[in-house]
């Protein structure tokens, strides 16, 4: 099986937490909002997935290095709540930070729509904290909500109009999660890899969304038709179809479609064995 290696973290946004250690030495809430949003890449660094992920990974370590400066202040301040919900929400964000930097280079996960949904409300919690503690410096825009979006919106972004990039940016989302390496021998292992697979074709046919050229259709139409046949597959697994036989079958066509449809255009693709 092609794991992906992402564990979406689902953390609480709202935590009561005790008063935090003191000891914030001469670091006061706004400064050290103010250095992070001095570290943190520009909107412009997610133009294409290599240097997008690169950004996610660096915004993450931002946020962690703030959680942790904020979580060795004082709760001594005006809403020592406000202070302790924008250290929580730091500290969520550098989890999804990691998590979308590992979708910008493992696709198929499926995880973006909930990742987009809770980076969303940890910006929001971000927000209503810099207002109650009155440090626009801390504000949502100001950590980065704008980053976020652009680094969310690349991971469904087409790769390009040439089909050379695209068909190998497709090929790259195929081979870190389509496929499996053993049989599954119960139904929620198998709807696993079916689900997973799927998406990562899906994946696959929005890297070749903006090539306009007949390779391009013929390619997409290939990936299409090997994502038609796995999702039948899941829906007769869900409805009892015996799961090792369905998807050893299921896999064996869409792989077929697949080696084909990369033929077909003259690009060399690998695909993971059935």
């Amino acid at each position: 099986m092609r794991a992906l290696g992402i564990l979406l973290v689902v953390v609480t946004l709202l935590i009561p937490v005790l008063a935090a250690c003191g000891g914030g030495g001469g670091t006061t809430v706004a400064s050290a909002c103010t250095q992070a949003s001095s570290q943190l890449p520009s909107v412009a660094s997610a133009a294409n997935k290599e240097h997008a992920a690169a950004a996610a990974r660096s915004a993450a370590t931002t946020m962690t290095a703030l959680n942790v400066t904020l979580g060795g202040m004082s709760t001594n301040v005006g809403d020592p709540s406000a202070l302790i919900n924008l250290r929580n929400a730091t500290g969520y964000l550098a989890i999804e930070l990691r998590n979308l930097a590992a979708l910008l280079t493992q696709a198929g996960s499926g995880l973006i729509g909930p990742l987009r949904r809770l980076g969303d409300q940890a910006y929001a919690q971000i927000g209503r904290s810099a207002s109650a503690l009155a440090v626009p410096s801390c504000s949502a825009i100001a950590l980065g909500h704008p980053l976020f979006t652009a680094l969310v919106a690349r991971t469904t972004a087409p790769a390009g109009p040439n089909l050379t990039d695209a068909g190998a940016a497709a090929c790259q989302n195929i081979n870190a999660a389509y496929g499996t390496t053993q049989v599954a021998i119960d139904r929620l292992a198998a709807l696993a890899q079916l689900q997973r697979s799927a998406a990562a074709l899906h994946a696959s046919e929005i890297d070749l969304a903006a090539v306009a050229t007949a390779d391009g259709a013929r390619l997409r139409a290939a990936i299409s038709e090997a994502e038609g046949i796995l999702n039948s597959a899941a829906t007769t697994v869900g409805h009892g179809g015996v799961p090792a036989a369905t998807t050893t079958a299921a896999f064996r066509s869409a792989s077929a479609a697949l080696r084909g449809g990369f033929r077909a255009v003259g690009i060399a693709c690998t695909i993971p064995a059935a």
